[in-house]
């Protein structure tokens, strides 16, 4: 592609004479009689090279200089001065980016050829470093913005496990806990049924039952942990008689605990509740869990009490031992 070389002298003779001297470089040449003629072509075209002499009427080449170099023009700019200008060419030239500076007349055409090149050449240098400073500064921008989402989606992954690794812990904890009080049931009915005491077939209800309600625990459990649902149990509601449920509740313990424990245990249930829309399997865990540990906190001689009255909204069932209680310290916190 051919460079864009604007000649700017006040004589027409001296911009011809240039015009031809610069022919070999094969360039466009364009020609402008003033500062202000050569300002408007360069807002229209994008010239490479300006030649320009100093002193012009209209607009002189200093102001032309600064009226480009203001409005980011960044063509090479080659002064031509009579040798009394030099000092203010060398001033422009550390201010205002001068390629080079050529004291005329000009004698000796191939050295004027070799400058104008060398200005020519420089120029594009400075354009290819730019633009391979700018690719680089937008390769350095899209860097920090992969690194940034990376380390973002890292964070986000570890915080994952750790949430996975913390529910997992929090999965079995529970599952510990829940199934401590059906296998204490299995295993007051199985040691019973090794004395006898027991009648066979009310002790294989209660078990029947409770390792029904083992197994789902444990199948839901499994199921939790192995699809990373961090969601809770869901519940599987049916409407049921309450006064039905708490009774039976109370029955299975109550018939280990008048053989083995000398531990009365009590239903309450002052007027029909009527039905309740529960999951029968979780509400059943819950009173095991009530009147078991009452049990365990209840010393020899002493009362369970499981009451069951209606309230604003629902239901309200409560469990009420003779036991030691619970730590003051621990009672705010629970």
């Amino acid at each position: 592609m051919n460079q864009h070389v604007l000649i700017v002298d006040d004589e027409k003779p001296i911009r011809s004479l240039l015009a031809r001297m610069l022919a070999p470089l094969g360039a466009h040449l364009s020609q402008a009689e003033n500062g202000r003629d050569a300002l408007d072509q360069c807002q229209a075209t994008p010239f490479d090279l300006v030649l320009s002499d100093l002193k012009m009427p209209v607009m002189d080449g200093i102001s032309l200089l600064k009226a480009l170099r203001s409005a980011r023009h960044d063509a090479a700019f080659v002064i031509l001065t009579a040798f009394g200008d030099l000092s203010t060419a060398l001033e422009l030239s550390r201010d205002y980016n001068v390629s080079n500076f050529l004291v005329k007349p000009i004698h000796n055409v191939d050295q004027f050829l070799f400058q104008i090149q060398s200005a020519l050449n420089r120029r594009k240098l400075e354009a290819d470093n730019r633009q391979l400073l700018e690719a680089l500064w937008r390769s350095n921008e899209e860097l920090e913005a992969k690194v940034h989402t990376r380390t973002k989606e890292l964070t986000e992954k570890n915080l994952e496990l750790d949430r996975l690794s913390s529910f997992r812990k929090d999965v079995l904890k529970v599952v510990g806990h829940e199934l401590r009080t059906p296998l204490a049931l299995l295993k007051g009915h199985l040691s019973l049924q090794k004395t006898g005491i027991l009648p066979q077939k009310d002790s294989y209800q209660v078990m029947d039952s409770t390792l029904d309600r083992m197994q789902n625990l444990v199948d839901k459990s499994l199921l939790q942990v192995n699809t990373q649902d961090t969601a809770p149990f869901r519940l599987h509601l049916h409407t049921m008689k309450a006064d039905t449920l708490c009774e039976s509740a109370a029955s299975q313990i109550n018939s280990l605990l008048s053989i083995t424990r000398n531990v009365t245990l009590a239903c309450h249930i002052p007027e029909p509740v009527g039905e309740c829309v529960w999951d029968k399997r979780r509400i059943e865990s819950v009173l095991d869990e009530l009147l078991v540990n009452g049990a365990r906190a209840t010393p020899d001689g002493g009362r369970i009490d499981l009451f069951l009255e209606k309230c604003e909204g629902g239901v309200e069932i409560r469990v009420k031992d003779t036991g030691c209680g619970l730590p003051p310290e621990d009672l705010s916190r629970i």
